[in-house]
């Protein structure tokens, strides 16, 4: 009998080390139920970061190519503003000519009447 209730007392330690082992294993199992959980959480986190990072770098992209069009016209219209003025200068200078002729032309005919008036007084004289 009593070996029969050593080996009762026996099977009753070991049953109740493999609870307690049990229950470590348990806890140990919510530990990482709690870590996977946990990473989970940040793995679903960094996709969303990651997801607004893609979105913000596509935004910078299209802002950059508007910013390129942007001086390619900026450059375009400077461009086009440099010919008018050069024209525009030109245009000038003929102009500036074209009143310098006017005022030789104009001094002229003034020396011409001043001669023809000379030329009258001196028939009205004679």
């Amino acid at each position: 009998m009593e070996t029969i209730l050593g080996s009762v007392h026996d099977a009753g330690t070991s049953v109740t080390a493999s609870i307690d082992e049990v229950d470590r294993n348990y806890l140990l199992s919510e530990q990482v139920k709690s870590a996977f959980d946990n990473i989970m959480e940040a793995s679903s986190v960094n996709e969303t970061k990651s997801e607004s990072m893609s979105r913000v770098s596509r935004d910078m992209t299209r802002l950059q190519e508007l910013v390129k069009r942007s001086m390619e016209e900026l450059v375009a219209v400077n461009t086009r503003n440099s010919n008018a003025i050069g024209e525009i200068a030109l245009s000038a200078r003929e102009m500036r000519d074209q009143v310098r002729e006017i005022s030789r032309t104009a001094q002229m005919l003034t020396q011409m009447a001043h001669a023809e008036e000379d030329l009258i007084l001196q028939l009205i004289i004679e």
